[in-house]
């Protein structure tokens, strides 16, 4: 499978990089995927569908840390078995993207400097992820609206209203100052 994903890539130098962040990752994404779906063949399917979106916007996000592309991963995986699971029971579990939120920022002390320093940042970990994940894709990662939508399997229109509302929202919650600092 891995050979699958090095076709879509550049150059050799981008093949290893990649190897070794599928390496690194692939497990740690089976058992994520496996928490929500509980079943092995799904989460494979889910976890393929992540370093598949991966490859295809590598050229855009390669110069990231190893931990922010672990992170890209993990959100494309989260999407990729919720979208497997609603289709399977017709709905999405809230329960979680609730754990999502306590879990992607439980490795806040990894994260590069610059990514910490950002202010909103911080907020954007706040956010329901429905908005917080299409903010840190634009933002952090520097994916285009169409490469957002096909990253988190929803329309481009979808994508789009995300992030105009994730913007408004993040705008609110600054003006307010509704986080809470001792999180951060």
């Amino acid at each position: 499978m891995l050979k699958t994903y090095l076709l879509l890539l550049d150059s050799e130098e981008d093949n290893t990089r990649f190897t070794d962040i599928f390496n690194q990752n692939k497990d740690i994404l089976g058992n994520y995927a496996y928490s929500i779906l509980r079943d092995k063949q799904l989460s494979e399917d889910a976890v393929s569908d992540a370093f598949f979106k991966l490859a295809k916007v590598f050229y855009r996000i390669r110069d990231k840390s190893d931990i922010q592309i672990r992170n890209y991963l993990m959100v494309i995986t989260r999407n990729a078995a919720l979208k497997i699971y609603g289709k399977r029971r017709n709905e999405i579990p809230v329960e979680h993207f609730d754990n999502f939120v306590a879990e992607k920022y439980e490795i806040e002390d990894e994260l590069d400097e610059k990514f910490i320093r950002d202010e909103a940042f911080r907020y954007i970990r706040n956010m329901d992820p429905k908005y917080g994940d299409v903010l840190l894709l634009k933002y952090q990662f520097g994916l285009q609206d169409k490469e957002i939508a096909n990253s988190l399997g929803i329309t481009l229109n979808n994508a789009k209203i995300r992030l105009f509302r994730g913007k408004r929202k993040l705008q609110d919650m600054m003006k307010e100052g509704q986080y809470d600092r001792q999180s951060i």
